[in-house]
């Protein structure tokens, strides 16, 4: 993912020149404006995407073996790069997931295997809805209607 970030960056960074106007944009008017943001916001989701698998394998394996310290640092990255990419729902889920481990961890709260097979499945969902909907956006933007 620093790859693309570092791609997309502006070669000389002017952060005195920054317009605050820009983040009020809409995010589907922000990708026409310039194509280029179609390739970061792409190579970035993709990045995360890709990962989606070995990630929930962690997770699996971390429940299975009761390693709760492993899930909230697991659940605390992802929520990290979700919620950069502006992902909201994928972040509430690894968030909650976080929270979850920190009262097992730390409160000494009996782990309810309910509560994290449900947290699980609730990524495992966002994590196909995100793919689902990062189809149609960029299926569209690469063939506008006329």
């Amino acid at each position: 993912m620093r790859f693309a970030v570092c791609r997309s960056l502006p070669q000389s960074a002017q952060v005195s020149g920054f317009q605050l106007t820009m983040l009020k944009t809409p995010p589907k008017q922000k990708l026409r404006m310039d194509p280029s943001d179609n390739t970061f916001l792409l190579e970035t989701s993709y990045e995360l995407l890709s990962k989606a698998p070995e990630r929930l394998s962690l997770f699996r394996q971390g429940l299975a073996t009761g390693d709760y310290i492993a899930l909230k640092h697991l659940a605390h990255r992802e929520k990290g790069s979700a919620s950069t990419l502006g992902f909201n729902r994928l972040a509430n889920a690894m968030l909650r997931f976080e929270y979850a481990s920190y009262l097992v961890i730390y409160q000494f709260i009996q782990p309810d295997a309910q509560q994290f097979s449900t947290l699980y499945y609730t990524i495992e969902r966002e994590y196909s809805v995100l793919r689902d909907y990062l189809q149609k956006l960029f299926a569209s933007q690469a063939h506008p209607a006329h």
